[in-house]
């Protein structure tokens, strides 16, 4: 029954009125990255490196590609039903885990199955499902399973308890999402932290350590399960444009006050529908919200305790500055100052109010209910099943406004479905351009046209991107080099100003095609730059910013190269030879060959980005390739005729991997047979 009605529910989400493949950050997010991936698994190629979009970035080593998430690859069956059924899949993972967390919380069985709906059906979930994110979703899927796991941390110390807490750990940090996963660890604390405070002091106290050491017991395995994907990602952030915290981002879209008032109207009683957005709704039903005021007065329960600071504390994260504890926050928070939209935090208030109104329900005060018997003739089920249906046309309202006002087309006001990307498509094959093993044609069209991302779907190559992490090398030379300062905080994407430049911006990059801002056609370049040339002079220039400096002001790289490192056999500052352009003969996602015939010692330069991992053999020997010019890759090669090959080799993923295979082992071994950690006695708790 439950699986059939969740099944339903998955059903109207991705079919009903605006389908789930039509909305905003399925369109231009996951459906190319889902479909780069669904190619790659076909192909049997390992989806290291994408070079179609931001001028090339990495690819497994995103925790949003979703590459070592199992369930994403349900969308080897179709993007449809793949997508169907993996809202399916974590619809009924939430059901099951309110179901869960319901029997700890003393709460009855249907009781819990009104919390699992309030839940999926509000708009804090049902708004984002309508955006597209859901990556996003999936991860919140799993917060009732884990705040479940966070409250029989109080048992004494099992290590397959500990085990399946750190398993769905990980399964929600693989989702994509790390900011999910982040404020659902601070919330599980807090819960624990809070259902803890009781006399005896001391007693207590032991009790909470024991609690937060099984938590930190938990999150430490699953870091080891998610290290194949985490370690990559690490050095992923320290090469992204996030390069310094600042209160403009950490605040960038965080709750007002005012939003809090979308907890009783999906859009806000005073401020009218365009006041209130998907990130900062809280709707899930007006009754729901007062039977949740009553459950919170149980403040002499444990658990109710527990629920209103998770409440209060994921208010003050949501809040932003709207508050005096900001700037605390700010500066003593891990983790708070690296993400920006904490709106999101205002999920963890739906969960608590949503928990206490299932606590009051399965037992509502005893004063109450005997006036109630007393004055009233109908039984008080028969009030509360009305509740219920009452409740359940509220959350049909709600998602029904959501998908009418955060469909694609009401956002953008043009069809999902992007006719221009066919135009494109076709001429650049009737120009030739797109012939299998070679290099992307590299083309400027602003994403009102075609999005960014679809270069992904047709293998053409975009300098733009829409993306959580852009490369900070080429972030930073695309905006210097037109004299725009880059958006602070909406920075997974250029700025607009760049396709007002003409329709070859950039007279470096190779564009091919590209279009032309007056007229809006469709022009191809005719001498556009080579994708692969040779110079024999190279400077070192110690600075990053210095080399970004010069190239703004004209230095020719085609003549001369700017090192941040000298080579092991330096070339000299002027060279007397032209640079001179070499043939790509095979270029793939994760590596290329290039045939070179260099007159003497020179440098290969390639107008691709580059990354720590890029590596290169030189007629079979190890070289180094090392960055040039900002974000070009470089390789030296000596005088005569040469085979370059460069591949990309995906730092830390080896390590990462073999930590999880270990991690993994130990689970399986904790799984089949269970012991107990060697702090605990054995069998107690089992």
């Amino acid at each position: 029954m439950v699986v059939a009605a969740t099944g339903l529910f998955a059903a109207a989400l991705c079919f009903a009125g605006t389908k789930l493949l039509e909305t905003w950050d399925y369109v231009q997010f996951l459906r190319p990255n889902l479909h780069f991936l669904r190619e790659a698994v076909w192909e049997g190629r390992v989806p290291l490196w994408n070079p179609y979009i931001g001028l090339g970035r990495p690819y497994l080593a995103d925790t949003q590609m979703l590459v070592f998430y199992p369930p994403v690859y349900l969308i080897c069956l179709g993007q449809g039903i793949g997508s169907f059924l993996l809202v399916w899949l974590h619809c009924a993972l939430c059901v099951f885990g309110f179901r869960a967390l319901g029997r700890a919380l003393q709460v009855g069985r249907w009781q819990s199955y009104f919390m699992a709906a309030c839940y999926l059906g509000s708009c804090s979930l049902t708004a984002r499902w309508m955006t597209g994110q859901m990556h996003y979703c999936w991860a919140l899927c799993y917060v009732p399973s884990l705040f479940h796991c966070a409250l029989r941390t109080e048992e004494p110390w099992q290590s397959r308890r500990i085990g399946r807490h750190a398993l769905l750990l990980a399964l929600q940090f693989l989702c994509g999402h790390p900011q999910v996963f982040w404020f659902t660890g601070i919330g599980q604390g807090v819960f624990i932290v809070a259902r803890g405070l009781r006399s005896p002091l001391r007693q207590a106290l032991l009790d909470t350590g024991r609690s937060l050491g099984q938590l930190g017991a938990a999150s430490a395995w699953c870091a080891g399960l998610v290290a194949v994907v985490l370690l990559p990602f690490l050095e992923l952030v320290g090469q992204g444009n996030r390069v310094g915290a600042s209160p403009t981002f950490t605040t960038f879209w965080s709750l007002a006050w005012p939003d809090l008032e979308s907890l009783l109207s999906p859009f806000g009683i005073w401020q009218g529908p365009k006041y209130i957005t998907w990130e900062t709704t809280l709707f899930f039903g007006p009754l729901a919200a007062l039977l949740a005021l009553a459950g919170l007065c149980r403040l002499r329960e444990r658990n109710v305790r527990g629920l209103l600071a998770v409440l209060v504390v994921a208010l003050l994260l949501a809040l932003g500055d709207n508050t005096p504890f900001f700037h605390l926050l700010y500066k003593w928070l891990p983790g708070y100052s690296a993400f920006r939209f904490h709106s999101r935090e205002g999920l963890l208030v739906v969960w608590a109010l949503i928990c206490a109104a299932g606590i009051w329900l399965s037992r509502p005060h005893p004063r109450l209910q005997a006036m109630w018997n007393r004055n009233c003739g109908s039984p008080v089920r028969h009030v509360l099943i009305g509740l219920v249906l009452l409740q359940g046309l509220s959350l049909a309202y709600g998602t029904w406004v959501i998908k009418e006002a955060y469909s694609y087309e009401a956002i953008f006001k043009v069809s999902p479905d992007h006719p221009f990307q066919r135009v494109l498509e076709a001429r650049l094959r009737e120009a030739g351009l797109l012939a299998p093993g070679q290099p992307p044609p590299r083309v400027c069209v602003p994403s009102t046209l075609v999005p960014a991302n679809y270069a992904m779907v047709y293998r053409y190559s975009s300098f733009d991107a829409s993306c959580s992490l852009f490369l900070r090398r080429p972030w930073e030379y695309l905006h210097a080099m037109l004299g725009i300062q880059p958006p602070e905080s909406v920075n997974s994407s250029l700025a607009g100003e760049v396709y007002g430049r003409g329709p070859f911006p950039y007279p470096d990059l190779g564009l091919t095609a590209g279009i032309d801002p007056t007229n809006g056609t469709l022009q191809f370049a005719t001498n556009p730059a080579p994708r692969a040339f040779l110079v024999y002079a190279a400077e070192v220039v110690d600075d990053a910013d210095t080399i970004l400096r010069r190239l703004v002001e004209g230095h020719d790289v085609h003549r001369s190269a700017l090192l941040e490192q000298p080579m092991p056999e330096p070339l000299p500052r002027q060279g007397t030879l032209p640079g001179a352009a070499v043939t790509i003969s095979r270029f793939e996602p994760n590596w290329l060959l290039v045939d070179v015939d260099a007159k003497a010692n020179a440098l290969l330069v390639l107008n691709e980005v580059w990354y720590p991992g890029w590596r290169a053999l030189v007629d079979g020997r190890a070289r180094p390739c090392v960055p040039a010019n900002f974000w070009m890759r470089a390789v030296p090669v000596s005088a005569g005729r040469h085979q370059v090959r460069v591949y990309f080799h995906q730092n830390y993923l080896l390590p990462g991997l073999l930590i999880s295979l270990a991690s993994g082992g130990l689970m399986l071994v904790v799984m089949v047979w269970p012991a107990v950690l060697p702090v605990g006695r054995k069998g107690v708790g089992s």
